[in-house]
Parts: C-alpha cells; structure tokens; sequence
C-alpha cells in the first residue's frame, strides 16, 4: 500500500510539475505584444498589445494528424487559460469547418468576452451579428467591417479589424467581388498588418488573385495561408508562388495546430 500511494504521489507531483512548465511556456510566449497561434483550418489566436482574438475555431469537426493535449499552446482553446483576457470572438459563417457551437460555452468562464458572427446567427443582444453586406461595428476599443461574399448557399464574411493601433484581415471563405470590395476597405485603411487568406497553389484560381491584390494594395507585413487542412505543405508553396510574382510581403507558414508566431510591427 505505502509503494502504491508513493507511486501516486509521483504521478500528481509530475502531473502538477508538466501542468506549471506549460502556464511557464503559454505565459512567456502569450505576454508578447504581438503573438499569433495557428488553431487549424482557418482558425487563428491573436494576442495583441491588450487583447486577444479568435478567428473561426473548431475542433469536432475535423480529425487531426495528431491530437496532443488539449490547450492553447497545442492549438486549442482552453478558456481557463485565457479567463483572465479581454476576448473577442469572430466567426465568418455558419459552416462546420469554420464555426464550432462549443465556443459559445466559453462564456462562462471568461468575463470579458465579446462574439461577432458574420451571419445572422441570433437575435440577442449579447452576439454582434454582422448580417447584412458591409456591416460594421465601432465601440472605444475595437472597429469591425465586413465584405461579403455567398459561399455553398450561405452568407458569410470577411472581417477587417482595428485594434491596439494595428489593423487586421481575416478572409473567411469570401470569394465575391473583391476589387470593389477592396476598394470598400481602402476607405477604411490604407494598410494591413496581418492577413490570413484562403491558400490555392494555383495563379488563375480566384483565392490566389484576391490575395495577391490585397498584399499589393495594402502594404500587409504579416501574411497567413490558411485553410488547408491535414494539407499545410501547400502554404510553402503559396509563399514560393507569391515571391516569384515580386509581391514584398513575409509569409508566416504554419505546419501544424499549434503552430506559434512571435510579430514585429515596426
């Protein structure tokens, strides 16, 4: 019996050991000023000077290569880990790939959070739902604006976002006019410091030209593929096509969720 309870005790004592290490590793890399974690798919956490945000998180609708603990530092959000942040939530469509119901029960464990839906998700009050064509937002802290685009029967949208003094692209699955569009959001900025756009190894496909044109009209610093899942080889690819095309832009490549981006600004 004492080996028995002195085996359990190494095991609690290892377990809590491991449990420090990785609050040690998410704390160093997340205190950053500007810190991005790939969540797989077109799913991004993005630790900005005063806030965090998540773009388009799912995780039952996929099955991964490989599935390590479930927290932040391995491409999950664990909202005991982030309880303590001001969140906001950003989802483009109500498609499974991109949208995951379980984020909704976040809300009880962190105060501060707030959830943009790019559809008409709902009708309370609590969920900003951008639902209709060039919708925007405005509060003390953050400004959102939208393009839009129908994608397999359903409204969706692209989010653009000022916050902390930087602005933000992510591109959802929005395939529509995108040189109106992109002129919509010159009104808005003149540039962008991070985009994630749709990945397509390919110069005549339509995600490939409106990517290249919002590197070209937007000075973008910080550039991610996205949208490749189990198949993140092709974003080194993308990179190699969009240097060959003379585009000055710095592509971040993930491999894997969990992938971690510590970002310059300056």
């Amino acid at each position: 019996m004492r080996k028995i309870l002195l085996a359990c005790s190494i095991i609690v004592l290892v377990s809590t050991l491991n449990a420090q290490q990785s609050d040690k590793k998410l704390s160093n890399f997340i205190n950053k000023e500007y810190s991005v974690i790939y969540l797989g798919h077109s799913g991004w956490a993005i630790k900005t000077k005063n806030n965090f945000l998540i773009f388009d998180y799912q995780e039952n609708g996929f099955i991964w290569e490989k599935q390590p603990a479930k927290n932040l530092l391995s491409g999950y959000i664990n909202p005991a880990e982030i309880k303590d942040y001001n969140v906001f939530v950003f989802t483009s469509h109500e498609h499974l790939d991109h949208y995951d119901p379980l984020i909704l029960d976040w809300e009880k464990d962190i105060e501060n959070i707030t959830y943009f839906f790019g559809w008409d998700f709902s009708s309370e009050d609590t969920y900003h739902c951008l639902k209709t064509p060039r919708s925007q937002y405005k509060d003390e802290t953050i400004e959102v604006y939208t393009i839009n685009s129908q994608h397999s029967g359903v409204f969706e949208s692209a989010f653009l976002i000022k916050i902390d003094g930087i602005v933000i692209y992510h591109n959802g699955d929005y395939k529509g006019d995108y040189k109106n569009d992109y002129k919509y959001l010159k009104s808005k900025t003149e540039n962008i410091d991070i985009a994630f756009s749709n990945s397509d190894p390919d110069e005549d496909s339509q995600y490939f030209q409106q990517s290249k044109l919002l590197m070209q009209q937007f000075g973008i610093k910080h550039f991610f593929p996205m949208h490749s899942i189990n198949k993140e080889k092709e974003f080194k690819i993308l990179a190699k096509m969009i240097e060959d095309q003379g585009v000055q832009v710095m592509v971040h490549c993930a491999e894997i969720k969990g992938d971690k981006f510590i970002l310059k600004m300056n």
